[in-house]
Order: C-alpha cells, then structure tokens, then sequence
C-alpha cells in the first residue's frame, strides 16, 4: 500500500513539475522557428493547401547576400488521389540584390508547375529540386513514351527548356522529378512534353 501512495505521489509531483508554465520548454517552437530562419533553414514549411486542393504555397524572407533554402513537403487528397509533393530551393550568397524578399513558392498539381513571387532575376543560379508523387501522368501527357523536360513558361504560353540534371518519371507512382534545375529568375515552370 505504502508503495501505491508513494508512486501516486511521485506521479502527481511529476504531473505537476511537467505542466507548469515555467518558460523552459525543451523546444520552443517560435525560438526553434527564429533560430532556424537566422541560418536560413526551413525545418516545418510544409506547405499550406490552396483553397481549391490542387496547389501548396510556402512564403520565407531569404536575404539574398546570404542566400537560403524552402522547401515544401506536403501530402494531400486533392479530390481524386493523393498528391505528394516536395520541393527545395537554395539561394547561394549573393544570388540577388536588395533588401531581404518574402519569397513564395506555390506548386500545382493539375500542371505539374511551381510559381515564384516575387519577380527576381538572379546573379547567381538559384537550384530547384521539385518533385511530385501521385499525378495522372498517362492523362497529362507526361510519360516515357513522350520526351518530357523541365521548361519556364511565359505569360504568353512560350516556353524555354531549362537545363537541369535530370528527369525522373515513374508511370506506375504517377512520380515526375527534375534534379537541379537552374532558374536565372524566378516566374512559372512546369513539366511538359
């Protein structure tokens, strides 16, 4: 009995140390969240879902003397299967001019595209992995049977093949993948054939 009261006890005390609101959490988000965006490391951008459940945005202030990296992971049901979808940008130091920009990154997965804003031109080649997990592919037009690539799409619908380190495809996960895809400055770009 006296051992039942005695763990009863050491259970309370620990409650009650453990709940008490003393300010010296083990990981404070905010503090973990400022730390981490200091050394321009993303650690939860994961993205937040669109209102019409086909796109994800994630915004960040990347100085660009200093360079950075976003980056977006996020699974979602966009009302026919489930869309995974991961990014991750990296700004070298000095890739652009200016004050410190709000930057966002919004991907799309009825093109298979990602958006940039704001408008910037670069003056180092900023890198972009993209990849999305779960697409309609053989409805897309985006196989192996047709020649696809990674391309910057204009405001008129022309496009410009942006050079990269590779295209991955696999039909059967509906996966579409570009490596290192170098953007110069930042708008719309997509997977096309």
């Amino acid at each position: 009995m006296k051992q039942i009261i005695f763990s009863l006890f050491i259970s309370a005390f620990l409650i009650f140390i453990g709940c008490s609101d003393n300010g010296n959490s083990i990981v404070d988000p905010v503090e973990l969240q400022t730390a981490l965006n200091k050394n321009n490391v993303s650690a939860f951008d994961i993205g937040d879902l669109g209102a019409d459940g086909h796109q994800v945005s994630v915004s960040q202030l990347i100085d660009g003397s200093n360079g950075g990296v976003i980056q977006i992971s996020k699974t979602y049901w966009n009302g026919t299967n489930d869309i995974t979808v991961i990014a991750k940008i990296k700004f070298r130091p000095n890739s652009f001019d200016g004050e410190p920009q709000n930057i966002t990154a919004t991907t799309n997965d009825e093109d298979a595209s990602i958006t940039f804003s704001p408008a910037l031109k670069f003056n180092k080649i900023v890198k972009l992995n993209l990849t999305f997990v779960g697409l309609d592919l053989k409805s897309m037009g985006l196989n192996k049977k047709n020649k696809v690539d990674f391309y910057y799409i204009s405001d008129d619908g022309s496009r410009e093949l942006i050079k990269n380190h590779g295209i991955s495809i696999n039909e059967k996960d509906g996966e579409i993948s570009v490596k290192n895809a170098e953007l110069h400055h930042f708008s719309r770009y997509a997977f096309a054939q």
